[in-house]
């Protein structure tokens, strides 16, 4: 009977002003250009300065690079898109979705909407697993997608169109573990604000000795030799998502 969702950005803002209150210290647009091990330390170097840790926690995910080169062949990047309409009127937001609920549907190739709090229906999702589409052909892809649920919508302007990468294992699972030393935890597959939350508190408690193994830690994290720095398959696995929704 009932649904509910939080504001993304407005989470990570409340989980950094919690940890800043705590001690930590966040440093932005600050890009990490090497992890050195030095004895039994870390450095980690940015342009500018670096930075000396006796633990590191790579939680790039979707963004993951070949910072530790280890790392990048378990995880590949896929697009997400949105879009936004503009506030449409409070009949018409009755009408589409008269008890304001979170919505997504079933394919591979899923699309998932929603009302915002000032009366836009929000709407995402891929036809393409691409992570370098133009925002404006994924706005026309995704306005379409939006017309054939919601053929009231046919031609609402859209205001808005954005995208982020997520990061997608190959078993599809996500993993915590050690490499050369240095913890991650990625691979949430679009589920991160739920997950990730998980998987950071079991980050914590293995940094801090607290724990001393994951039970996400014990899943087979596999790799494949055909990829290593590229995601040349994704145009392949996408055609053969979208066949799969088509035969659905």
């Amino acid at each position: 009977e009932y649904s509910a969702g939080l504001h993304p950005a407005g989470y990570v803002f409340g989980l950094a002003r919690a940890v800043a209150r705590h001690g930590a210290l966040l440093c932005e647009e600050v890009p990490v250009q090497r992890i050195e091990r030095v004895g039994s330390q870390f450095q980690v170097h940015t342009g500018r300065g670096v930075v000396r840790a006796g633990e590191v926690l790579v939680a790039t995910n979707g963004y993951t690079s070949s910072l530790v080169p280890g790392l990048k062949p378990r995880i590949f990047p896929v697009g997400s898109y949105i879009i936004v309409t503009e506030p449409l009127p409070p009949d018409l937001q009755k009408k589409l979705s008269p008890k304001g609920r979170m919505f997504y549907d079933s394919k591979w190739f899923l699309n998932y909407f929603r009302l915002t709090p000032d009366g836009r229906m929000l709407f995402g999702g891929r036809n393409n697993l691409s992570t370098n589409l133009d925002l404006q052909e994924s706005a026309r892809i995704l306005q379409a997608q939006m017309v054939h649920v919601f053929p009231d919508l046919a031609g609402m302007p859209i205001t808005h169109s954005w995208t982020g990468q997520l990061g997608l294992t190959f078993d599809l699972m996500p993993h915590i573990g050690r490499l050369d030393g240095v913890h991650y935890a990625f691979g949430y597959g679009g589920h991160g604000v739920s997950i990730a939350t998980y998987l950071g508190t079991e980050a914590g408690l293995l940094l801090t000795g607290q724990k001393s193994d994951s039970p996400f830690a014990q899943i087979r994290h596999p790799t494949y030799f055909f990829y290593r720095r590229r995601p040349w398959f994704l145009p392949l696995a996408a055609f053969y998502y979208r066949l799969l929704d088509w035969l659905s």
